[in-house]
């Protein structure tokens, strides 16, 4: 509680904030209402939703439910973005019963946290823990890339909260389940290397950087990266890509 009310007075007395940005997020995939049997989940938090995430299943117990039923989640893996964004890659204990309606469940968050949950029911119209339907089948299916990864514009927006710095990057792939892009951004001055998971958007472009809230990667450890790319799908089957090491030059601020 001290700390959100310090970071509210900060934003408070800076001319530069906009109330845009808030001070904590959680996001969840798969977007969908639907999941495999073996399917894993990830959880984006940022900011002061950060330490909840570092905190699963230690001060925050995370867990499915269905009816009677409880399914806990181990962490498989966690990312540190460069710009407020912490992600956890979780896999149930054991495989789901499909045709049974799951509900994420994390215990223990506070009250002041659970207006930033960014997931809103449809039926109910409030912001609330995802419920995924679970469909008959395990997808085992490697994703599989059409096109290797381009770039193909850079974008640099400064805004009151931060820039909004992005690389672009086409490409196509195939699977049958909702994908992510494992993408690891190495800065070749420092040799500093960091990863995150990254959600194309629908015309199959991949937007690498941050935000003006905050996000993945900021480019501020020298001019020259080297990205390379990897497909995972919603039940963690992951497709490498050889080869594919991209060179490019961060954005510019045009001003």
């Amino acid at each position: 509680m001290k700390e959100f009310l310090i970071v509210i007075l900060i934003l408070l007395s800076s001319g530069k904030s906009k109330a845009d940005c808030p001070l904590s997020s959680m996001e969840f995939w798969p977007a969908g209402t639907t999941i495999y049997e073996n399917s894993l989940i990830v959880i984006d938090g940022y900011h002061l939703s950060n330490k909840i995430i570092v905190q699963l299943n230690h001060e925050y117990p995370i867990y499915l439910t269905s009816g009677n039923l409880k399914v806990e989640l181990k962490i498989k893996e966690i990312t540190y973005g460069e710009a407020g964004l912490t992600q956890a890659i979780l896999l149930p204990v054991k495989e789901l019963i499909p045709g049974n309606e799951y509900q994420l469940n994390i215990d223990n968050i506070p009250s002041i946290d659970m207006p930033f949950i960014n997931h809103r029911n449809p039926d109910t119209e409030k912001y609330e823990f995802p419920i995924w339907k679970v469909i008959k089948g395990r997808d085992v299916q490697i994703p599989r890339w059409k096109i290797r990864p381009k770039e193909v514009k850079k974008t640099y927006v400064q805004y009151g909260c931060g820039p909004e710095t992005y690389v672009y990057f086409n490409f196509q792939a195939v699977d049958q389940s909702e994908i992510l892009i494992r993408t690891s951004v190495t800065s070749l001055s420092s040799n500093k290397t960091i990863v995150c998971y990254l959600r194309p958007d629908k015309n199959e472009v991949l937007k690498v950087g941050r935000g003006m809230c905050g996000g993945a990667f900021s480019f501020e450890d020298g001019e020259k990266f080297e990205v390379t790319f990897n497909i995972m799908d919603a039940s963690g089957n992951i497709s490498l890509l050889n080869g594919n090491k991209i060179e490019f030059t961060k954005p510019i601020d045009p001003n």
